[in-house]
Formats: C-alpha cells, sequence, structure tokens
C-alpha cells in the first residue's frame, strides 16, 4: 500500500497518509483537519543492483576492498 504526501491549501502544513485501497476520499489534514487537501508528487528512490544480494540504499562498494561490487570481492 502506497503513501502519498498532501499539502493542505488551508494552512499549507504537509504530511503523508498511508493510501488503502478502501479510501474513497482524500485525508484530513493533520494540522488543522481541513478538507482542502492536494496530494503531492514526491520523489522516490531504490537501489537495484543484479548479481549481488545488496539491499535498498546499500553503497555501490561493500567497504571490504576497492572493488566496484561486492560479486568480484566475495564480502
Amino acid at each position: 500500500m502506497p503513501i502519498f504526501e498532501y499539502r493542505c491549501q488551508d494552512c499549507h502544513a504537509t504530511f503523508e497518509q498511508l493510501f488503502l485501497s478502501t479510501d474513497k476520499e482524500l485525508p484530513v489534514c493533520a494540522k488543522c483537519g481541513s478538507k482542502n487537501v492536494k496530494r503531492l508528487l514526491s520523489n522516490f528512490g531504490f537501489r537495484m543492483v543484479t548479481g549481488s544480494t545488496m539491499s535498498a540504499g546499500a553503497e555501490a562498494n561493500c567497504g571490504g576492498c576497492s572493488a566496484k561490487n561486492c560479486s568480484s570481492c566475495h564480502h
């Protein structure tokens, strides 16, 4: 389930809200309670490294040697 970022058009506060597939209405502002909110376009990121078991956000090299990736140094 995605988390969306919203901005209140009344008090200009920004907040995040988990969006459930059953939600039909926009959330209310977490700060002032207004229903006048707009969903923002948010940046997201992930890292996919092929041939390795590195997790998302891991550095390109493992720090165990000077190799560019762990598949060549086996750390």
